[in-house]
């Protein structure tokens, strides 16, 4: 999937410097359009919020974002795009939140997340070719059995993420990331120099415990999802967004499909996926590897 790049700060955002402003001069951006070199963001009253170098438009270098405040967010670096090295990130009162090791994008050695006291909250540790050795503490069984969720979101054209829940405290994420090219000749409608992203899927896996699970299926049946029609679509509109669930609490089983039409209650479903499942998670996602594409629908 190649896609023709439309924004600068669309790249920042999808490599940590949403919202901020590029100061051309350091330099950002070449004559082609690419970011090239040293380049900082600011927030709107001109502090500083990410400093970074870029290499044929991918970080290469170290990282730096900040809080508003001025405090030290985030320190890493990458090398080719590939987060390589020690990474650590604090909360807002300055106290060490994350820390982890990356080879090239891989991640290795003993991973920590922190509470805003300072006490351990998970730890994880890495062998050869990102596979997890120990996950401490371990995470309890939930003692729920046949009992699923999988929500499916994007369109035919860009792909679709998914997340998968299951009864045993298991949750499965798997997203689009799309990574910035150089093309190097003419080619597939692109000129040489042109800048373009390719899609490609990162997965990573997360526990849960058995409170969220129990939620999670009340809100399910709160809702009335097993009510809803198994179709919902705009006749108006040919492509656009697809969202695709499928449910199973015991015997009972539900699948529904719609494009570019949502109803309600499928919505606030999504929304508490998004807070309560997956927003929590932000250091096993730290550990996504890239997944195979071909397994993917689109």
């Amino acid at each position: 999937m190649l896609t023709r790049a439309s924004s600068v700060l669309a790249l920042l955002f999808l490599l940590g410097g949403a919202g901020g402003v590029a100061r051309a001069g350091e330099p950002c951006e070449n004559a082609q359009g690419w970011l090239q070199g040293p380049c900082e963001t600011k927030y709107q009253d001109g502090k500083r919020q990410t400093s970074a170098t870029y290499e044929r438009h991918v970080l290469h270098g170290a990282y730096k974002s900040w809080y508003r405040s001025g405090q030290l967010e985030v320190e890493t670096s990458y090398i080719r795009g590939a987060p390589d090295g020690p990474y650590r990130a604090f909360f807002a009162n300055g106290k060490l939140r994350h820390e982890a090791t990356y080879a090239r994008g891989i991640p290795t050695g003993t991973w920590h997340e922190y509470d805003d006291t300072g006490e351990v909250r998970w730890t994880m540790r890495f062998g050869r070719k990102a596979q997890l050795l120990a996950l401490e503490p371990k995470p309890v069984a939930t003692g729920i059995m046949d009992f699923e969720v999988v929500l499916e979101r994007g369109s035919n054209l860009e792909g679709m993420d998914s997340l998968t829940v299951d009864g045993a405290g298991r949750g499965v994420a798997v997203q689009r990331i799309f990574l910035p090219r150089i093309a190097d000749k003419k080619e597939n409608g692109m000129e040489a120099g042109e800048l373009y992203f390719e899609r490609t899927y990162r997965s990573y896996e997360f526990p849960l415990d058995a409170a969220t699970i129990k939620a999670l299926r009340q809100e399910i049946a709160t809702l009335g999802i097993f009510g809803l029609k198994d179709e919902y679509r705009d006749p108006a509109q040919h492509d656009g967004s697809q969202w695709n669930l499928k449910v199973k609490d015991g015997a009972k089983v539900k699948a529904i499909s719609c494009s570019n039409l949502f109803p309600p209650e499928l919505r606030k479903l999504a929304q508490v996926l998004d807070e309560r499942v997956l927003a929590p998670q932000e250091f096993f996602r730290l550990s996504a590897v890239a997944t195979d594409a071909s397994q993917r629908k689109n």
